[in-house]
């Protein structure tokens, strides 16, 4: 079905009966965003965005990315294919493409990218095309990060956690004013979670965690006019094993699984598919190590007030990764289909803000420098027992963008405001793969080197794209704002540095072209009753052309290919009440209609089918309440619920699996006996749910294989502050 605007009507008609006053002592709080690269009350942006002080991530159990998903309908994120839970995997409204900026830089890649949530001041995530102010790779969305600044006064705050399957957090800020025009901040942040998948080496379990975060912040007001902030900030991931993976199935029918069979090499759904029966085990042997990110970045923002409508912004940012991941896609006793990836990722990035504002007017004028380069090493052990099929590869993505972009809005009348903005990209790509000169080593040792020998292919390609961006705003009443956008996102293209043979049984590398998607978006945004009762609404269409879609056309072997073209349309509601004081309760829902309507290069779509991860709806509700206690003390109670429809994880035809619908429940409690400190409860996925976070469906390679979520959590929480 297709959404039409009609369905929207009647809840627009309740929003605006409920706009008669109404006495309360309740009033909900103002939220401020940075979405439109200028400080506005979020209820004025005229876009579909959603933020999270850092007070709600805390009382929500919010401790990384993922768990957002609980709270957003229609955003997906989980971990990435082959590599699980060590890349992040972005979704919003069906389209993959999401840009996560961390105050005001680009984090452009996807190792590591679910990484915990530290000192924050919010998270602010805009749904939609952003291709205007956040530039490529921003089709579905965006979520940027905006981190606590340092204090003007001393000041420690402790977080400390424990709770089951072996977990302990600890997080100390610590603001340490130097003078009164220079403040510091140092960061250590430990997280510690036991495995949950039973391996099959007695005592040995998979999916555990061990994250250590060392940030310094600081800001100097160089003068009155003129702010300079700097930060530093090392991330270690080092678990043993951190996918939790487990095998759905085996494909005793394929051949290489017949032949080990045949051949007294057991592999069977009955001797290792365990997800068969939702058990939280696999019978893989390797004990480590899985996992080793380092991550090194460094931030500089130097804000100058020209005069008093002039600002120069500029922001620096820097990244360098070292990432190794081992994936063991079988999940068995056996070196079946086992994939290393060891990556050095580099990069840097500029840009520079001009913004002004005059009378009725106020525009941003933008330059964009980007660069990344990623240089993979990637050897596999497939079939390792009987006939190996090794690939030992070295492989480089370099990219370089630029871009220059301009935004105005303009108040025609002190009710209707106009906003137009244009970006104009250029992306200039290289790559190329090399057989790697050290031989592939024995399982399970590894190797860490990146010295290439013959070359596969090399190649270079340029891109370039032009995203407008236009929206039209209307004040009903004070309380009361009604919105139309449309807006565009770009995503370039490249070559595949995976080959795959060509009729001769040669090597050929696939070369894929840019992508676009166009949409409109028309919008409510409303603060009712006395400021006690909030209701946005979002109705959303759009066209996705030249798809960028990863398919196996030969087994084990993912390329990108463009497909044709995609509708998609939607609506999204959020909901806050704050009826008194002490009680507030929220309700989000979306709405998700996706079909393929061309199929260009693709091999495996199928026409009119929906796309993966983007499941037909999703729902979120919460609510909490302050008890006041008699001695003068508080019990804070809070209960969130977020339920996911059925979908597909896959969007090739052969190897599609369905994620059966799910609810997720997850409360907290905390005691504040308004001194400096708080106690709390807390528990994630109460009820239980079995449902899976990442994965490869290796159906016509032999396995169906994914990452399934924590079961059950529970713990204590204490936070300190002086």
């Amino acid at each position: 079905m297709r959404f039409k605007l009609n369905k929207v009507s009647t809840a627009v008609g309740l929003v605006m009966a409920a706009s008669l006053p109404l006495e309360s002592f309740a009033q909900i709080e103002e939220v401020i965003v940075t979405a439109q690269r200028r400080e506005a009350e979020i209820q004025d942006v005229p876009i579909s965005i959603t933020a999270f002080s850092a007070e709600d991530l805390q009382e929500r159990n919010i401790e990384n990315v993922e768990n957002i998903n609980i709270l957003l309908p229609n955003v997906f994120i989980r971990g990435g294919g082959t590599q699980g839970p060590t890349q992040g995997q972005f979704n919003m409204r069906g389209v993959p493409g999401v840009a996560v900026y961390l105050d005001g830089v680009a984090q452009p890649a996807s190792s590591g990218a679910l990484a915990a949530i530290v000192e924050l001041e919010r998270v602010e995530v805009l749904k939609g095309p952003q291709g205007t102010l956040f530039g490529k790779n921003a089709m579905g969305g965006a979520i940027s990060y905006v981190s606590r600044a340092p204090a003007d006064t001393f000041g420690v705050r402790l977080q400390m956690q424990y709770g089951s399957q072996e977990q302990r957090r600890i997080a100390a800020n610590v603001d340490i004013p130097i003078s009164r025009d220079f403040r510091t901040k140092f960061t250590l942040y430990n997280q510690v979670k036991g495995g949950y998948v039973q391996s099959g080496t007695p005592g040995i379990m998979h999916g555990d965690e061990d994250d250590t975060v060392i940030r310094f912040d600081s800001i100097w007001d160089v003068s009155e006019n003129w702010t300079v902030r700097f930060d530093v900030t090392d991330t270690q991931r080092s678990p043993n094993y951190a996918q939790g993976d487990i095998l759905f199935n085996v494909n005793e029918n394929q051949a290489m699984v017949q032949n080990y069979n045949n051949n007294g090499l057991v592999f069977t759904d009955q001797s290792d598919a365990f997800g068969l029966l939702r058990q939280y085990r696999n019978s893989s042997t390797y004990n480590g190590p899985g996992w080793d990110y380092d991550g090194r970045s460094w931030n500089v923002t130097s804000t100058s007030d020209i005069s008093d409508t002039l600002t120069f912004r500029a922001i620096f940012g820097g990244r360098e990764i070292d990432n190794f991941n081992y994936a063991d896609l079988d999940a068995s006793h056996w070196q079946f289909f086992e994939i290393n990836n060891i990556s050095k990722i580099s990069e840097s990035s500029v840009e520079l803000q001009l913004l002004g504002t005059y009378e009725r007017f106020n525009w941003v004028l933008g330059y964009y420098d980007q660069s990344s380069e990623n240089t993979t090493r990637r050897y596999d052990w497939q079939f390792y027992d009987f006939a190996p099929r090794n690939t030992n590869w070295i492989s480089e993505n370099n990219r370089d963008d630029r871009a220059f972009f301009l935004e105005g809005s303009y108040d025609i009348t002190d009710r209707l405001t106009v906003t137009a903005g244009v970006r104009r990209t250029t992306e200039e790509f290289s790559g190329g793969q090399w057989d790697a000169s050290e031989p592939i080593p024995t399982p399970p040792y590894h190797i860490y080197t990146f010295n290439k020998g013959a070359v596969r292919s090399q190649s270079a390609a340029d891109f370039d794209s032009t995203t407008p961006r236009f929206s039209l705003q209307y004040d009903m009443s004070d309380d009361v704002m009604v919105y139309a956008t449309y807006a565009e996102g770009f995503n370039g293209g490249g070559v595949n540095t995976t080959s795959i043979p060509d009729a001769l049984g040669n090597p050929q590398f696939l070369s894929y072209t840019g992508e676009t998607l166009n949409q409109w978006e028309i919008g409510l945004r409303s603060q009712l009753l006395d400021n006690t009762l909030r209701v946005n609404l979002a109705y959303f269409d759009g066209t996705w052309d030249d798809m960028q879609i990863g398919e196996a056309i030969v087994p084990g072997r993912i390329v990108t290919q463009n497909a044709g073209e995609a509708e998609i349309s939607g609506f999204e509601f959020d909901i806050l009440w704050a009826p008194t004081a002490n009680l507030s309760l929220n309700f989000g829902g979306g709405f998700l209609d996706t079909a393929y309507v061309e199929l260009g290069q693709s091999q495996f779509l199928t026409l009119g089918a929906e796309f993966a991860l983007a499941p037909e709806v999703q729902y979120s509700l919460g609510g909490q309440y302050n008890f006041n206690l008699s001695n003068g003390n508080n019990l804070l109670a809070r209960l969130d619920y977020g339920w996911t429809k059925e979908h597909v994880t896959i969007q090739d035809v052969r190897l599609q699996s369905v994620q059966e619908s799910y609810g997720l429940l997850q409360g907290r409690l905390t005691y504040d006996p308004n001194e400096n400190w708080t106690v709390s409860l807390w528990g994630r996925n109460l009820t239980d749910e079995w449902y899976q976070i990442g994965g490869f469906g290796a159906w016509l390679g032999g396995v169906d294989q994914g990452v399934i979520a924590r079961p059950r959590e529970i713990g204590v929480a204490m936070n300190i502050e002086f």
